[in-house]
């Protein structure tokens, strides 16, 4: 997914993943990188994806540096500077 356009500061910009495994966050703006693992709920629950988890862009990277995410849960990334954001799948090594 990509934004296709830089997103002001204060703006959100946020993804759902449902499909388990690492994807990385890049702001194209800084090159900064957000690696997140997708992992899916336990097995004979109910599953309600939990809360977005927030991560904040800024002019020094992502903070936090790394986000844990269920399958079907959202992450928000806020843009504390402009940002043009690109969430990828990363290839798993075979």
């Amino acid at each position: 997914l990509d934004s296709r356009g830089q997103l002001p500061a204060g703006d959100l910009f946020a993804v759902t993943l449902i499909t388990p495994g690492t994807y990385r966050a890049t702001n194209l703006t800084t090159q900064a990188r957000l690696a997140i693992t997708v992992a899916m709920p336990g097995r004979g629950e109910p599953y309600r994806p939990a809360r977005p988890t927030l991560v904040r862009a800024g002019d020094h990277g992502f903070d936090p540096a790394a986000a844990h995410i269920l399958a079907g849960q959202s992450i928000v990334l806020l843009a504390e500077t402009p940002a043009r954001f690109l969430v990828e799948p990363v290839p798993s090594d075979l």
